[in-house]
């Protein structure tokens, strides 16, 4: 069974050397390796050239990681699928263990991954959000329950080509960045998850990675108004939830699945977001579609189903809704 293993780079000519040798040291014989530079302006491009007709390589112009992704994945043969970033790297027997526990009906396989410094030492497995694995032909329910995916990034990440071609191509204006979060967040709902607990990546840990540094943030407290946020980054914190929720309700829709408490909850929360966003800063609110009154009906109302309508939360939307945003702005975020 052949695998494809297809290296996504932009502007890391130093890294991606490792990448495409840990790539072309596969126990495993059968292995094709795309390397795809999205328009990178460093030494990239001659490093990929330098290893010849050993890889299939493919330059482009820069459209971001959802269109390297997508054009990898055209130039590709495998049956089996592994999205490698060009700062990381696998294990030699990485991709030999994942055919090991493929089987047909699969969609999704996930291992482990080893998080390195530039030194070359370990850090440390990367750690999931859950300690519980999502796993087996209904992995999809959990995520429903929950309304959230609980994998590692891309390059602890295996897809059936049955799968990505059914998911594929990606939207490529939304996912010019973190274009893992769609392959996670569609992927579960097109067959069985495995997941395989021996770490067979390597994650870099220098300072630029972008689900690293999302990861490692401080975890501001939930209570709305206790802290003043950064108005930039509370919205793109917002499009990023929305994002993935709405990947996840699509898949949900398709199954015929039921949102879970918890993923409800987080729904709520969610709404919110939106609701002091459009209401404190509307000219940089990007859902035309909502509106104060919308917003503050549907948090009422789906509070009510869970049990948490209380007199409390009634007195907040009261307020946001009758508060100018000016005000509330004073409270909530910085200048």
């Amino acid at each position: 069974m052949r695998c494809s293993i297809i290296i996504n780079n932009y502007n890391y000519g130093r890294y991606i050397g490792k990448a495409i040798d840990s790539a072309l040291s596969q126990t495993h014989t059968d292995c094709e390796v795309v390397v795809v530079d999205d328009g990178s302006s460093d030494d990239s491009v001659s490093v990929i050239q330098s290893y010849g007709d050993q890889i299939v390589s493919v330059l482009k112009e820069n459209g971001g990681q959802g269109s390297a992704m997508n054009i990898g994945f055209e130039n590709s043969s495998g049956e089996v699928i592994i999205f490698l970033d060009s700062d990381d790297w696998l294990e030699s027997s990485a991709v030999e263990e994942v055919l090991s526990a493929y089987h047909e009906g699969v969609s999704h396989i996930y291992y482990g991954l080893e998080m390195m410094n530039p030194d070359g030492d370990s850090l440390g497995a990367f750690k999931l959000e859950l300690d519980t694995l999502d796993q087996g032909p209904d992995a999809w329910r959990a995520v429903v329950e929950r309304g959230s995916v609980n994998f590692p990034p891309t390059s602890a990440n295996a897809f059936s080509r049955s799968a990505l071609t059914q998911i594929l191509p990606m939207p490529e204006a939304d996912f010019r960045i973190r274009a893992d979060v769609y392959l996670l967040h569609r992927a579960v709902f097109y067959g069985e998850v495995v997941a395989l607990e021996r770490p067979l990546g390597n994650y870099l840990v220098h300072g630029s990675n972008h689900w690293f540094k999302e990861s490692s943030t401080p975890k501001r407290r939930k209570g709305l108004g206790l802290s003043r946020r950064n108005p930039k980054q509370f919205q793109k914190g917002m499009n990023q939830a929305k994002q993935k929720f709405d990947l996840l309700d699509a898949g949900r829709q398709a199954k015929g699945g039921q949102w879970g408490h918890a993923a409800l909850a987080r729904w709520v929360r969610l709404r919110w977001k939106q609701l002091l966003s459009a209401k404190c800063l509307p000219a940089t609110h990007p859902y035309s579609a909502d509106t104060v009154k919308g917003l503050s009906n549907e948090i009422l109302e789906m509070s009510s189903h869970l049990g948490a309508a209380s007199a409390s939360l009634r007195i907040r939307l009261f307020l946001t809704r009758v508060l100018p945003g000016s005000v509330l702005s004073v409270f909530l975020f910085k200048k």
